[in-house]
C-alpha cells in the first residue's frame, strides 16, 4: 500500500510550525507537477532546508549561479539549501510525481557538517525501501495530529529519514568501510604526516578511483578533509583552557604556535587567542 500511495494518488501536504518564522516550519508532503505552468520553477531560494525525492517523471535542477544543471529521475533527490538560488525544471508529460521533508532552517549545519552537504553537489540518488515508505508515512501522521508543544519531538524522525537517503546508499558496504578506514587513517595523528596515495598502494586500492569515491561520499577530497577536521580539532582544543597554544600546535604537528596561529587565522579571521576569547563563558 505504500508504494502504491506513493507513486499514485491526490496532492497531501501536512505543515507545521514550530516557530513564528516561515523558516521554522517543518513539513511533509506528496506532489504531482504535471500543469505545463509548473515545468519551471524559479529562480528561487528557500530560508529552509528541505530534502526533495523524484518518485517518478524527467527534470533537471540547476545552480542559479554556477549554471550547472544536473539530471533528475525517478530515485534522484535535491536540497533545497538555505539561500542557494536554484531552478527546477520538469518534463510535465513525465508524471512527475515528488515527496519532500522540510526540516527548517537550523538544520542544514548539522547535514553540512555530518553528511558533507555541500552547495556544489545539491543532488543524489536514493530508492526508498518499504521500511522508509513505512516510516514516511508514519512521520505524516505524526505530523499532522500532533500537539503543537509536542512537534520538536519529531525532529529526531525527520532527521533520521533525510539522513538515511543522503547518505550516498548507492555505494557498497566495502566502499563505505574503505572510507571509513580512510577516515581514520587521515585523522588518527595530526603530529604524523599522512601520505594517502602509499596508504592506497598498502591496501591495493587505485588512488584515482579511491579519491573520486572519496569525494563523492566525503563532499571534500581527502586532503582537505584531513585539513578540515584538523581545524575541527583545534577548536575543540582551544575549549580547553588549561591547555596553551602551545601545546595546542604541538598536538596538532604544528611546526610552531606561530604557523599554528598563522593557519588559522587564515581560515577564521581571528587568531586562536581570539578565538578563545570569544567563546562562552561557561566553556571550561
Amino acid at each position: 500500500m505504500g508504494k502504491e500511495l506513493m507513486l499514485s494518488g491526490m496532492n497531501h501536504v501536512v505543515r507545521r510550525s514550530v516557530g513564528s518564522n516561515w523558516s521554522d516550519e517543518l513539513s511533509v508532503g506528496l506532489l504531482n507537477k504535471t500543469d505545463p505552468a509548473l515545468s519551471v520553477t524559479g529562480p528561487e531560494s528557500f530560508p529552509f532546508f528541505a530534502f526533495c525525492l523524484v518518485l517518478r517523471g524527467n527534470g533537471s535542477y540547476v545552480d542559479w549561479e554556477s549554471g550547472r544543471r544536473f539530471p533528475l529521475k525517478a530515485n534522484t533527490y535535491f536540497l533545497r539549501i538555505p539561500g542557494i538560488v536554484h531552478q527546477i525544471r520538469i518534463d510535465p508529460a513525465s508524471r512527475w510525481r515528488e515527496c519532500f521533508l522540510n526540516l527548517g532552517y537550523n538544520a542544514y549545519p548539522y547535514f553540512r557538517a555530518y553528511h558533507g552537504i555541500l552547495p556544489e553537489n545539491p543532488v543524489g540518488k536514493f530508492a526508498p525501501d518499504d521500511a522508509w515508505i513505512d516510516a514516511y508515512f508514519k512521520l505524516e501522521n505524526e505530523l499532522e495530529f500532533s500537539p503543537v508543544g509536542s512537534l520538536l519531538e519529531l525532529l529526531p524522525a525527520f532527521f533520521h529519514l533525510v539522513s538515511r537517503a543522503v547518505q550516498q546508499t548507492e555505494y557498497d558496504d566495502s566502499t563505505r568501510q574503505r572510507i571509513k578506514y580512510a577516515c581514520e587513517f587521515l585523522c588518527s595523528d595530526f603530529r604524523e604526516k599522512k601520505d594517502i596515495r602509499e596508504f592506497c598502494r598498502t591496501h591495493g586500492w587505485g588512488y584515482e578511483n579511491f579519491r573520486k569515491k572519496f569525494a563523492e561520499i566525503m563532499g571534500m577530497p581527502p586532503n582537505q578533509y584531513r585539513m578540515k577536521r584538523r581545524h575541527e580539532t583545534a577548536c575543540a582544543l582551544l575549549m580547553q583552557r588549561t591547555l596553551t597554544i602551545a601545546d595546542i600546535a604541538r598536538e596538532l604537528g604544528y611546526c610552531s604556535p606561530q604557523e599554528f596561529a598563522a593557519k588559522f587565522r587564515r581560515r577564521t579571521g581571528k587568531s586562536p587567542s581570539e578565538y578563545r576569547e570569544n567563546l562562552p563563558a561557561n566553556y571550561f
